[in-house]
């Protein structure tokens, strides 16, 4: 496990057994986000890239136009061979928790992810400029186009 910086010394206990500890997801802070990820659903994310999501939530206010955004981003992921999604939607926490804690759980699922799909017209969302920056600090390359993340993928894969 990599260093524990100051500020990530916080963990994270939630009712499921699952941590957040130093930017990664653990289940009794040995598994990494890919680990849990692959013991949950072995036969679809065996060696496959995950791509996390990422586009305007919190400026949303039509949970069903939100679920409809995230769904269509989810089927072009799922059509990509070899890539599976990581939707932030599905962070695990209460949809009525702060923002702060959102972004801090989708930051650690991002850091888990091969690449972002994060389409062009993110507007002015504070949520999408911070996952792109931390993007690209980490060195997770950000695709707005589908066919280029295919691509991505495809070399990835090969």
């Amino acid at each position: 496990m990599k260093k524990i910086k100051k500020m990530d010394k916080v963990k994270t206990k939630r009712s499921d057994g699952f941590s957040f500890l130093g930017g990664i997801i653990t289940r009794d802070g040995r598994e990494s986000l890919r680990d849990v990820l692959k013991t949950a659903n072995a036969d679809v994310l065996r060696d496959k890239v995950l791509v996390y999501l990422s586009a305007p939530i919190s400026g949303i206010k039509d949970p069903l136009i939100l679920e409809a955004q995230f769904f269509a981003m989810e089927r072009a992921v799922r059509e990509i061979e070899g890539a599976w999604y990581v939707n932030p939607l599905e962070n695990g926490l209460p949809a009525d928790s702060y923002w702060a804690e959102h972004m801090l759980a989708d930051l650690r699922l991002l850091a888990g992810c091969d690449a972002v799909l994060m389409p062009h017209d993110t507007g002015s969302s504070v949520g999408c400029r911070i996952e792109r920056l931390f993007s690209e600090r980490i060195g997770v390359p950000v695709f707005s186009d589908v066919e280029e993340l295919k691509e991505y993928v495809q070399k990835l894969t090969n």
